[in-house]
């Protein structure tokens, strides 16, 4: 009976090797299960934020063109620096011009226009381009001066207005922290 003595001694030290943890598949599957979920949340977020960035300046150039087209019909230069002021800070702008038939119309600015750091146009703006420039405004912006244009509505009329990036960057992090996937890395 050696052989069943030797069964029990072989079932023993079988007992006593067991795989690592770190060389499991269950622990594989659970790092590989990890690295996808986290992956499809960037492939979710990064298109996300861009397409937020992209719907807050239409909203902004949106309520722009409306005061631009009662402007319009008003006289704009009769308007007093302090009305103009006044408007430009409703909006939180720091101008708002208007293009038909290929003239451009400045209806009101701040007394010293700043340079123009990012031209946005919203017609025409890739998605790559929309995702690289959303990632750095809510990564480095805050002190910018973008100049967003395009059509609003279904005019022919093109709206431009000039605006700081401050208030959309603090709207694309406040969007980022309701994010799923931040609420683990973005804190």
């Amino acid at each position: 009976m050696p052989l069943n003595g030797d069964t029990d001694q072989t079932e023993q030290s079988r007992a006593g090797q067991q795989v690592p943890l770190s060389r499991g598949l269950s622990t594989k599957l659970l790092l590989l299960t990890i690295l996808f979920v986290l992956l499809a949340e960037v492939l979710i977020f990064l298109p996300s934020i861009a397409n937020f960035r992209l719907r807050w300046l239409e909203e902004r150039l949106a309520t722009a063109a409306a005061v631009g087209i009662v402007l319009m019909e008003s006289d704009p230069e009769s308007l007093s620096r302090e009305v103009q002021d006044d408007v430009l800070i409703a909006l939180g702008a720091k101008a708002v011009a208007v293009r038909a038939e290929g003239a451009s119309q400045l209806l009101v600015v701040t007394a010293m226009p700043p340079q123009v750091d990012v031209h946005v146009d919203l017609a025409n703006t890739p998605p790559l381009m929309a995702m690289q420039e959303a990632i750095y405004t809510a990564l480095f912006g805050g002190n910018r001066v973008l100049r967003v244009f395009g059509p609003v509505g279904e005019s022919d009329t093109e709206f431009e207005l000039l605006i700081g990036d401050t208030q959309l960057r603090n709207a694309l992090l406040s969007m980022r922290a309701t994010s799923p996937f931040c609420r683990w890395s973005c804190r």
